[in-house]
């Protein structure tokens, strides 16, 4: 199967289990060659699920899981991948289920994530998860999460990671919609400080989403601390060679670099776009460039500009609209030349909306805080009492007058 069909081929896995199941014309739009192929390989597949002996045709995730785990032992869990036990599902994406599992060898509680068995299908796709996923369990920084280690049971490819307690920045922003500017830049300059890492060793890791950033409380420090998850769809360039496989186009729409949405070659810039996406949304509550279809969002982010930041936002510095512009950029060239350069730029941002010396501290979020009152000055209030105590005293004195 070439090399372009079988990424066609799995964004209609990942919107079929989404429940849009996105028909062949519009998968392959501008790739006329392309459509029969897709139409017979949508076909046989779900043949091939309907089928009583297959686990895609099993009503759960856990029905799914159960296909190729080995048996459980107890009550309690759902079976084993080794030498892991699973206990239950965290969560499940298009290409991949997250679970809940105990290391027994090191006795501690910890994440697994796992490939989807009609993913793992392709053994091309199952090296180049293992190969990536290898290349970034070498990452060590605290903006990343940390991979223990990587591993294939039974022709699936699994990720062993710690188990993080917090919620995702996507979570928080369905919670309270925006962020302040200061927490902001300051969750930026952690996101970007790990992707300059991992851009050093030469990874892309062409899935940045608010989903895959996790806020995790840092109760000694009192602080978040935001984590890149989900290597996944990670890869390797070179410093003189992008990632060239032609027609690769998987990852979420409407978060990829529109050459990452054509199946263009991509570099380190391309997580740079993604990187403006989400601090579009979290400034202004909406999606830069989502559209109703995905083939309507693909076309928006290569031909599209969103609406000003400044017209949604009034209150976002101007600084920071023209660094997420910046990132929005349609040609990587027009970026900034680094995720450094985010950093550098985002604590510039934050040093020229700091309060100063002898001024009144600026209002450090867009939103209303409800809650808190405004207080006067203590100088007002005393001379204000005494103005009250004058009067009052005059009044009486012409009372006792006119008698």
């Amino acid at each position: 199967m070439p090399p372009r069909l079988s990424d066609l081929l799995h964004l209609w896995h990942l919107s079929f289990r989404r429940g849009q199941d996105l028909s062949p014309e519009e998968l392959c739009a501008g790739h006329p060659e392309l459509l029969e192929p897709m139409r017979q390989k949508i076909a046989e597949w779900k043949l091939r699920s309907a089928s009583p002996h297959s686990a895609l045709s099993d009503s759960t995730t856990e029905d799914e899981l159960r296909g190729y785990l080995s048996p459980a032992k107890s009550p309690d869990e759902l079976g084993w991948l080794d030498d892991l036990r699973i206990l239950r599902i965290l969560g499940e994406g298009g290409m991949g289920i997250v679970l809940r599992a105990e290391d027994t060898k090191l006795q501690r509680v910890v994440a697994v994530k796992i490939m989807r068995p009609h993913v793992a299908e392709d053994a091309t796709h199952r090296r180049r998860f293992l190969r990536e996923a290898r290349a970034a369990s070498e990452l060590k920084f605290p903006h990343i999460i940390r991979i223990y280690r990587v591993g294939e049971s039974n022709g699936i490819p699994y990720l062993v990671m710690p188990l993080l307690e917090g919620e995702s920045l996507d979570t928080r922003l369905r919670r309270v919609k925006t962020l302040g500017i200061d927490e902001l830049l300051t969750l930026t300059i952690q996101l970007a400080s790990g992707l300059a890492v991992a851009h050093g060793r030469g990874i892309v890791h062409r899935d940045i989403k608010p989903q895959n950033l996790w806020l995790e409380t840092d109760d000694r420090k009192r602080r978040e601390r935001l984590i890149i998850l989900d290597f996944g769809l990670a890869r390797k360039v070179t410093a003189n060679q992008g990632v060239t496989e032609a027609g690769e186009v998987l990852g979420t729409p409407a978060f990829m670099s529109p050459e990452q949405a054509n199946g263009s070659e991509l570099d380190l810039r391309s997580d740079l776009f993604s990187v403006g996406c989400v601090l579009y949304l979290a400034l202004t509550e909406t999606n830069a460039f989502v559209r109703d279809s995905h083939f309507a969002t693909i076309i928006a982010l290569a031909s599209e500009t969103p609406e000003p930041i400044e017209k949604l936002n009034p209150s976002v510095p101007p600084s920071l609209v023209k660094l997420v512009n910046r990132l929005l950029a349609k040609k990587p060239k027009d970026r900034p030349a680094s995720a450094q350069e985010v950093v550098a730029e985002c604590e510039k941002i934050a040093r020229e909306i700091a309060p100063k010396p002898g001024k009144p501290a600026r209002k450090s979020t867009p939103c209303y805080s409800p809650g808190k009152q405004r207080r006067f000055p203590r100088g007002f209030l005393i001379l204000f009492v005494y103005t009250l105590v004058t009067l009052g005293t005059l009044l009486l004195v012409a009372l006792i007058v006119g008698r």
